[in-house]
């Protein structure tokens, strides 16, 4: 006789603390577009399309901003054993990633923006200096009309150069400002290569 199959658990404390700490990071220290835990977690839980899509809800906080959590007890025992393995997963890596709550992030930025200097000595930018850079470099690669400017600055900064090396503000500055027709680079993407490669993806 075939011996029946182990019932998994829904892991209620872990969850618990998870979703906790995805409404602290919401509401509380509003730090969830700096925690790359929580973006990974937005990414799957916002596409239908995704195999992770059914682990999450949405939930209204008490401030009225929209907030996601992980999936219900009830809704647990609807998965599939695999499924449910993976959920459980998922859950132990959120708990464990050191960008899930704020101290972690902290950390996690002051290491980022320490090893960024000492590989460009020649800025002199505090932390917060670093950190506004990064974000308005963000939203630009968002903006199409800047995407060629932002492509070639990110092959700067990775490339082993003496240019590199030597980056200041007003060289940065000069990098952000290049519209197409002052760039000539021979690997950055021309404006019809973008559009064609968009509509193919």
């Amino acid at each position: 006789m075939a011996r029946p199959k182990k019932v998994t658990k829904f892991p209620y404390m872990e969850v618990k603390r998870a979703n906790e700490r995805l409404r602290k990071l919401e509401t509380v220290n509003r730090m969830a577009q700096s925690s790359e835990a929580y973006k990974s977690i937005e990414r799957f839980a916002t596409d239908p399309n995704s195999s992770s899509y059914k682990f999450y809800r949405e939930k209204q906080n008490k401030d009225g901003s929209p907030g996601i959590r992980f999936m219900t007890g009830d809704e647990y025992y609807k998965l599939t054993r695999y499924e449910q393995m993976r959920f459980d997963e998922i859950v132990k890596n959120f708990l464990e990633s050191p960008t899930s709550y704020k101290t972690g992030i902290e950390v996690v930025r002051k290491k980022n923006y320490d090893k960024f200097m000492k590989n460009h000595p020649d800025l002199h930018w505090s932390q917060e200096e670093y950190e506004n850079f990064w974000k308005n470099y963000s939203q630009a690669q968002k903006d199409k009309e800047d995407v060629i400017a932002y492509s070639m600055l990110t092959q700067v900064f990775n490339a082993v150069t003496p240019y590199s090396n030597n980056l200041t503000d007003n060289k940065i500055q000069t990098l952000v400002h290049y519209n197409n027709k002052e760039l000539r680079y021979s690997e950055a993407p021309s404006k019809t290569t973008l559009k064609t490669r968009k509509f193919k993806e």
